[in-house]
Parts: C-alpha cells; sequence; structure tokens
C-alpha cells in the first residue's frame, strides 16, 4: 500500500549520520554553478519493493521570485500505487477460512501552500495544504480500515543543511490526516564531485495500520539545472518477519 512519514528514532538518526560527515570544513559555502534563477521545478519518480509499484510526479512555484530566493512556494504532487496482498479470510460458503489474494490502487493528490528560509547553511521549506486519497482493494477486504476515500490537511517539512562544500544532509517530514499517512526521510551525502553526490539513507513510512523502515544508500547528480537521483536498499514491514529490497529512481528538472 502507498506508506508514509515521521518518528522520532528516525530524527535521531539524522544528527547521527550528520556527525560522520563534519569533517567537510564549516567555513565554505556552496552553490550550484548555474547563472539563471528558476522560478519553478517539475520531478518525477517511481519506486518498487515487495509486490508494490508506486509512481508519482509533483511541481513547485516560487510566484513572487525564484526558487534560490526566500519567500512564498506554491506546490501540487500526485501519486499512484498497485499492490498485491494475501490473507486468510473466513468464507461463509465453505464454512472455513481461505486464503485470498487482494488487488489494491492507491492514488494521491495534494496541494501546498509554503514558505523557504535560508539560515545561514540550512534552508528549511514548509508546506501546509489539503490531501484527497482514495484506496480501492479488490476484492472489499473486511479487515482493513485503509480503504475507501479520505481526504483532509496535510503538512510537510524539509530541511537541507551544507556542512561546507564537500557534505550535506537533507530531512523530510509529512503528514497527512486522510489514513493517518506519514513519512520521514533522512539523507547524509557526501560530494565526490561538483555535481554527484553520494550517500546512505533512512526513512520510516506508514498509516493507520502499518509502519515500515527503511535503511539503504544513494546516487544523486544534479548540475543545478537537472537532478536525478537513484537508491536501493532495504525495507521491513512491523510485525512481519521477512523483509524485502527497495529500489527508487527521480528526474528533477529547474526551469
Amino acid at each position: 500500500m502507498v506508506l508514509r512519514s515521521t518518528t522520532a528514532a528516525v530524527v535521531a538518526c539524522c544528527f547521527c549520520s550528520a556527525i560522520g560527515v563534519l569533517q567537510a570544513r564549516a567555513d565554505e559555502q556552496w552553490a550550484p554553478s548555474v547563472s539563471f534563477e528558476p522560478p519553478r521545478e517539475i520531478w518525477a519518480g517511481a519506486e518498487a519493493f515487495g509486490r508494490v509499484l508506486s509512481l508519482y510526479t509533483g511541481s513547485t512555484l516560487a510566484p513572487f521570485g525564484n526558487l534560490r530566493q526566500d519567500g512564498v512556494r506554491l506546490r501540487a504532487i500526485t501519486a499512484m500505487s498497485q499492490f498485491k496482498y494475501s490473507g486468510l479470510r473466513y468464507d461463509a460458503s465453505k464454512g472455513d477460512a481461505v486464503t485470498v489474494a487482494f488487488d489494491g490502487v492507491s492514488r494521491t493528490s495534494d496541494l501546498f501552500v509554503g514558505y523557504q528560509w535560508s539560515l545561514g547553511a540550512t534552508t528549511v521549506k514548509a508546506f501546509a495544504g489539503w490531501e484527497i486519497a482514495a484506496h480501492v482493494i479488490t476484492p472489499y477486504d473486511p479487515e482493513t480500515l485503509v480503504q475507501g476515500r479520505s481526504m483532509g490537511p496535510k503538512g510537510a517539512l524539509e530541511i537541507w543543511t551544507n556542512f561546507g562544500h564537500r557534505a550535506w544532509a537533507a530531512l523530510d517530514l509529512s503528514y497527512a490526516k486522510a489514513f493517518g499517512a506519514y513519512s520521514t526521510r533522512l539523507r547524509t551525502g557526501l560530494r565526490v564531485s561538483d555535481t554527484i553526490s553520494l550517500g546512505p539513507e533512512v526513512s520510516l513510512i506508514g498509516h493507520d495500520e502499518s509502519q515500515m523502515a527503511r535503511a539503504g544508500a544513494f546516487v544523486r547528480y544534479d548540475n543545478g539545472v537537472d537532478e536525478i537521483s537513484a537508491s536501493a536498499g532495504w525495507t521491513k514491514t512491523k510485525g512481519s518477519d521477512e523483509g524485502d529490497v527497495y529500489i527508487g529512481a527521480q528526474w528533477l528538472r529547474r526551469f
């Protein structure tokens, strides 16, 4: 299922991981080597793990300036997931429990208004908005509440810190009232060149009925205009004895 957003355990990992890259010179500042000032960005991505495939796309607009300046931000995101699972359910016609295979489709749409602050080497973006979510499971599963339609407020927080020229850390948090969906992701990156960085990532994702932890690594290319990242690692759902490999990729363009 589509799973998402926040916990103190992962926040703690943020500081532990960041300490490992603090050997970068803190008196240096880093910025993309591009001369233009883009007012908008768009992105699209995909991820897969187990029997789940998710696709998403979004855009951010700085209506009164550009993305490198502090100010108001407008954002829209849409996502879709397809998933499969099976479980024992009581069959009245057989008078016993039988294994039932379920197919699911999940869709979400988010609209946000936010603001960006620059605090020295740290950039903070805070968003508030509204999410509409729909989870359709076939056949109907009487043992899950996370199906049908739901909507409600959603908040998101993004923090990016440069540790000199060579290292950075990024923490993304979000929570939605719809199905209680939440997600947290921390990345700490080491720049091996002006455009390429790599490092570890951890995340905690969930909703009202499930929670999933991830740990892996990523590589990121960013020339100031286009950004491409790919990640892979191990994911485990709470209460499950087994885990799965996950992979993900994203492309972003500023213009």
